[in-house]
């Protein structure tokens, strides 16, 4: 894999000495040095190239990964807001009536909440290739897991509910902490130029 270093040796290989101020080059100059228009070419088209293709792969994936990370803490912070929606009822002495009216708005509010979870979708491009398939995407939809209620739900069924909530919101601490730990591994891992600059793009914003 060509590096900094190499793209950097082949530019010394292929420089020219300074002609005298004011001369121009002859053909005899042109071509008197077959071996350096090659080493030239080659600085000039392959390696940059190369390394460029891989620099914009890595940052388009640190792009996805931010985009993941967002979306989990966005689904994190929208199944704390349905627990406390649920725990205003479960923990409500004298119990709430089946048809008290506040208690109804406490479930529309879990419902509305629990639709915006369900509609959350996570990046899918680009695709990890070769060491970056390492790192732990959640699929572009997850199963949730968040049972429906409706008006006529007991509470019995509330705590149900309130339980898988918490459940939930486990598994999506720990896919972040997945996610975070595979991208750590492969930056950690590798010496490449392109991991160099997904980390310095990660480390801070998926340590928090």
């Amino acid at each position: 894999m060509a590096t900094i270093e190499s793209i950097s040796t082949l530019s010394q290989i292929g420089a020219t000495q300074p002609l005298p101020l004011g001369t121009k080059p002859g053909r005899s100059d042109l071509h008197a040095n077959p071996s350096t228009r090659e080493a030239t070419a080659n600085v000039a088209i392959s390696p940059p190239s190369k390394l460029q293709s891989e620099r914009e792969l890595s940052l388009a994936l640190g792009q996805r990964v931010r985009e993941t990370d967002a979306t989990l803490t966005r689904a994190m912070t929208l199944v704390d807001a349905m627990r406390e929606q649920l725990g205003k009822i479960t923990k409500q002495f004298p119990p709430f009536a089946q048809d008290d009216d506040e208690r109804l708005r406490f479930l529309n509010s879990f419902s509305s909440l629990r639709a915006q979870v369900e509609a959350l979708t996570f990046p899918r491009d680009p695709q990890a290739t070769g060491e970056w398939n390492q790192i732990e995407f959640p699929p572009e939809r997850m199963n949730w897991d968040i049972p429906r209620l409706d008006a006529h739900a007991s509470d019995a069924v509330v705590r149900s509910a309130e339980l898988a909530l918490e459940q939930t919101g486990a598994k999506l601490l720990a896919q972040r902490q997945s996610l975070y730990q595979s991208v750590i591994g492969v930056v950690g891992d590798t010496t490449t130029e392109a991991a160099r600059d997904m980390a310095m793009s990660l480390r801070n914003q998926l340590s928090g």
